[in-house]
């Protein structure tokens, strides 16, 4: 019984970076006293949390008013608006501290793709998105989202 109450105890400590641990005697009551400290710690909502990360390459960033697009790969870009249909951009790609930087040129003109996680709402629809966008080009910087799929 109370082996089975410690390793419940060290499992949760290791779950709750606040949590600790204190140092009980070996007595008979030791197993009660363990008992009610993990009821403690389980009671408590877990103030960790984990901040997104963006490790995987998303493949489809998106924005509205105006409405632009990317296909992406990791060294093409495939650029889409409702006048103009799939350009094919050879594209250069720097990740740095979570964020995804692509550079091009875009009829003669240089274009930056920024992709970082962080909560992403199109504007348009109820739907979320788990990373942000923003495409800059010939002065302008337009905001979006981002997807895996």
């Amino acid at each position: 019984m109370r082996s089975a109450v410690l390793a419940g105890l060290v499992l949760l400590a290791g779950c709750d970076r606040t949590a600790s641990v204190p140092v009980v005697e070996a007595t008979s009551d030791a197993a009660t006293v363990l008992a009610s400290q993990v009821a403690e710690v389980t009671a408590k909502p877990s103030s960790l949390v984990v901040p997104p990360t963006l490790s995987v390459l998303p493949r489809h960033a998106f924005g509205t008013e105006p409405f632009w697009s990317f296909e992406i790969r990791p060294d093409t870009l495939r650029y889409s608006t409702p006048e103009v249909m799939d350009i094919e951009l050879k594209a250069n790609l720097e990740q740095k501290d979570g964020i995804f930087r692509f550079t091009a040129v875009l009829q003669g003109k240089p274009i930056v793709l920024k992709i970082e996680a962080g909560e992403c709402s199109d504007g348009m629809s109820d739907n979320l998105y788990p990373y942000k966008a923003e495409f800059t080009w010939r002065g302008k910087t337009e905001r979006g989202c981002a997807k895996l799929t």
